[in-house]
């Protein structure tokens, strides 16, 4: 397993290149709507761990954050704010990660390599374990790169276990560490299906970020 991820830091551009980013604003838009100015989502990041994430679809727009201890949400209407739902909760925390997966070593819990499996035409090395919140994840690492290229997620729900796929493409390098650019999600099922898939439109990295950004507003509190 140690070799797997090693292998993957290494991809990325190494431990010591990826501790040299402390910050990172990212600015993402759906494939469909690359260019659109009204639509968007922007994550500011903060190592270790503080993420903001500023959501905007026409008029509304809705905020949610961790400070490294508490998360939270408001939006635009100011009609609703207050703790996540398990779902919006997950998704935060991994919004947290300066890098996919970056918590499998020191924070997720019965972390085993669980064999090989392909993913397209790549054979990957596929490492599974619980994360903090309580998500089964495993994760599918190309075995010729290191790349991550799948995140595979189930969410505990009332009604089972909710399974969702991230696949990633189109790493590139910014300022000598690999940055995943093209992230494509899909789950199965009805009308709780989802299919959707993002890319990266701006990226800066380690610039000036208040601790303060990342608090939950005092009308949320």
């Amino acid at each position: 397993m140690q070799k797997v991820l090693d292998d993957y830091v290494k991809a990325l551009g190494g431990q010591a290149a990826l501790d040299v980013v402390k910050t990172r604003i990212i600015r993402t838009a759906t494939l469909a709507r690359a260019s659109a100015a009204d639509s968007y989502d922007e994550i500011s990041q903060m190592a270790p761990g503080k993420v903001l994430r500023f959501h905007k679809s026409g008029s509304y727009s809705i905020t949610t954050g961790y400070d490294g201890h508490e998360a939270w949400s408001e939006d635009s209407s100011k009609t609703y704010w207050g703790m996540l739902n398990t779902s919006q909760l997950h998704a935060t925390m991994r919004d947290s990660e300066m890098y996919a997966g970056s918590r499998i070593k020191n924070e997720y819990k019965n972390v085993s390599v669980t064999g090989k499996e392909k993913v397209g035409d790549r054979e990957t090395f596929v490492i599974s374990g619980m994360s903090p919140e309580g998500a089964r994840e495993k994760f599918y690492f190309d075995a010729g790169s290191g790349f991550l290229l799948r995140r595979h997620i189930e969410e505990p729900t009332e009604f089972g276990w909710f399974p969702m796929d991230m696949n990633f493409e189109g790493y590139r390098e910014v300022d000598g560490v690999r940055i995943l650019f093209v992230v494509r999600l899909s789950s199965a099922g009805g009308a709780w299906g989802v299919r959707t898939s993002y890319m990266i439109v701006e990226l800066r990295q380690n610039v000036p970020i208040q601790d303060e950004k990342f608090e939950r507003p005092r009308a949320a509190k």
